[in-house]
């Protein structure tokens, strides 16, 4: 939305002769607005997207670690057995998988529900510096629109007082006169 002002010469940034300072200083402020609305508003958008990530492929990734780090204990578990020379029975060995899998499954599921919270937090984190950041840029907005309405209203002041001032001016100027007037024909 581009606002259309003969007073302001858009490309010089400037007041053109006879022109409010007002129109200027509206300018500036939608070209500001517009500069937020092509350059940051979607980035904004992006970053927004990037928050609702559900933090699934992490915890996946994460869970994928768990795994491997079982694989390699258990390996680890067998070198060691054979290594002694230990020999294990088909029921023992039953036990140890069934408890390998429990902590796996209970480790797997730890890991991910973590993950899922971290990134939940640190999603909600990020969210909030977008609205700080979105409430700054509102603020200074609403801090330079409400500038240029003081020094308008200041302006407009000076004006009435001035026009006050020359009025009293015109009418003690032309009570002197009539009274010069009246003096001499008396």
């Amino acid at each position: 939305m581009a606002i259309d002002n003969p007073n302001v010469d858009y490309d010089n940034g400037l007041l053109v002769p006879g022109g409010k300072p007002g129109d200027l200083q509206a300018a500036v402020i939608t070209k500001q607005r517009e500069d937020y609305q092509e350059r940051f508003a979607p980035l904004e958008q992006r970053l927004r997207g990037m928050t609702d990530d559900s933090g699934d492929k992490e915890a996946n990734a994460a869970s994928e670690a768990i795994h491997n780090q079982n694989v390699i204990t258990r390996a680890s578990f067998q070198r060691d057995l054979a290594r002694t020379g230990t020999q294990v029975t088909k029921r023992q060995q039953g036990a140890i998988d069934k408890a390998r899998g429990l902590d796996m499954a209970r480790s797997k599921a730890n890991i991910e529900n973590r993950t899922r919270r971290n990134m939940k937090d640190e999603n909600m984190q990020t969210k909030g510096a977008l609205i700080g950041i979105g409430r700054d840029v509102q603020q200074g907005v609403n801090r330079d629109l409400g500038t240029a309405s003081g020094l308008q209203s200041q302006r407009d002041q000076a004006n009435r007082n001035a026009k006050q001032q020359s009025k009293a001016q015109t009418q003690q100027g032309i009570a002197t006169v009539a009274g010069i007037a009246l003096a001499a024909f008396l």
